[in-house]
């Protein structure tokens, strides 16, 4: 009778414990899991209070010329509805020293979840370890494209290691949708091409003019 009653009340309490870890997983979700303060404080600045977070899918691919990069490069998306209302947060940063350019592209598109967005914010932030916080370098301005939104390196373009791209987006439920959860497909590329800076440019071609002029002169000089 003892053994009957001990495995019960083991039975029991491992049953509350099962209920107390899937409660604490699913609101720990619903507030927010893996946001950190920076990206909380984009949202509340951004979304609307009263917005409800809901489920989305993310696909996503970082490539430097024919090599992926997804190793070193992480992006998430957090979806928000209120009334007909849909409000969408990008978070997108290295996670590892990666060279960028003013060639870089970042593409975001979505499928028919949402009619047409428009962007509402935007910043970079840039830091030079893993180990730092992150500083606010500037504002972004996303340029609508085919079906999303395209950002050019010369944006989100850094000297320092680490990048990290905030923007925020409105738009409104698509009544005749046909798929019943936000989609989001975000491509960040990385051109092979180097930036080199302007004025070192300009001064290797002033000394190969230089150069051409010393050798027509030497050669008039010769010639006579």
């Amino acid at each position: 009778m003892e053994r009957c009653t001990l495995s019960g009340r083991l039975a029991t309490c491992f049953i509350v414990l099962c209920g107390i870890n899937l409660l604490s997983v699913s609101f720990t979700h619903a507030e927010g899991y893996d946001k950190d303060d920076l990206v909380q404080t984009f949202i509340l600045e951004t979304i609307p209070k009263g917005a409800e977070q809901v489920d989305n899918r993310l696909i996503f691919n970082a490539n430097s010329g024919q090599s992926s990069i997804d190793d070193k490069v992480q992006a998430a998306v957090y979806t928000y509805v209120i009334d007909d209302d849909v409000y969408s947060v990008i978070d997108l940063y290295t996670t590892d020293k990666v060279r960028t350019s003013s060639q870089d592209t970042l593409t975001i598109t979505y499928n028919d979840y949402s009619l047409p967005m428009e962007a509402i914010a935007g910043q970079l932030f840039i830091k030079n370890s893993p180990n730092n916080k992150w500083e606010y370098n500037k504002a972004l301005n996303a340029i609508p494209g085919l079906n999303g939104f395209d950002l050019y390196g010369s944006q989100i373009y850094s000297k320092k290691g680490y990048i990290r791209i905030l923007s925020s987006f409105k738009s409104q439920k698509n009544q005749n949708a046909k798929h019943s959860m936000p989609e989001y497909v975000i491509t960040y590329r990385i051109s092979d091409t180097i930036d080199l800076p302007f004025v070192p440019i300009i001064i290797i071609l002033i000394l190969l003019i230089i150069f051409f002029i010393i050798i027509l002169t030497r050669k008039k000089a010769s010639a006579n």
